[in-house]
């Protein structure tokens, strides 16, 4: 005689799996979307650091600009650029580097960001933008009107929030343009 389980006990395992799934799934997505919000921080991060070892190497200023899709007021995208000198237009240093899915500059958490210079891009997928600039000899420009060095700071976090839960913030050192990257 072979053992079997009743459909009575498979309901229950089905109905016991479907809990523990509805039980976990919050916290899932919310490891993702710590995960999602770490990896802005470090690629932010790291596209200023290497703005800096660019400014250096080639004895050049770097603009670093933050970007925003068209149609669009949150900068979710990041790019290094060689300014425009006379009679030549900016030119791409680097590639646009895309924030992960619904990560973006929190303008609330970023008060610098919202002093620095902005303009309209004229093609591709992004259209305003603010730009700070590396100069060779590492100081960030423009320099804070107000406040202290250490207020020279971004904040990422997914979109939509204006006091998010998780976050990452990219303080900038304004002699150096070294980056710290803070995550609570």
């Amino acid at each position: 005689m072979k053992a079997a389980f009743s459909l009575i006990e498979l309901l229950v395992v089905i109905a016991i799996a479907g809990v523990l799934a509805a039980v976990t799934l919050p916290a899932f997505n919310s490891i993702i979307q710590g995960s999602n919000v770490t990896a802005a921080g470090q690629m932010l991060a790291s596209e200023i650091e290497t703005g800096r070892q660019l400014a250096a190497v080639r004895n050049k200023t770097v603009e670093v600009r933050l970007m925003a899709k068209n149609g669009e007021t949150a900068y979710s995208a990041v790019q290094l650029w060689w300014p425009s000198a006379i009679a030549q237009p900016a030119t791409p240093a680097s590639k646009p580097l895309a924030l992960p899915q619904s990560i973006e500059v929190v303008s609330s958490m970023s008060p610098w960001v919202a002093t620095l210079d902005t303009d309209t891009m004229t093609t591709g997928p992004y259209g305003n933008y603010s730009v700070f600039r590396i100069r060779a000899s590492g100081a960030v420009e423009p320099e804070m009107t107000s406040g202290t060095k250490a207020d020279l700071y971004m904040t990422v976090a997914r979109g939509g929030k204006n006091a998010p839960d998780n976050f990452a913030t990219i303080q900038i050192n304004p002699d150096t343009a070294r980056t710290l990257l803070y995550r609570p």
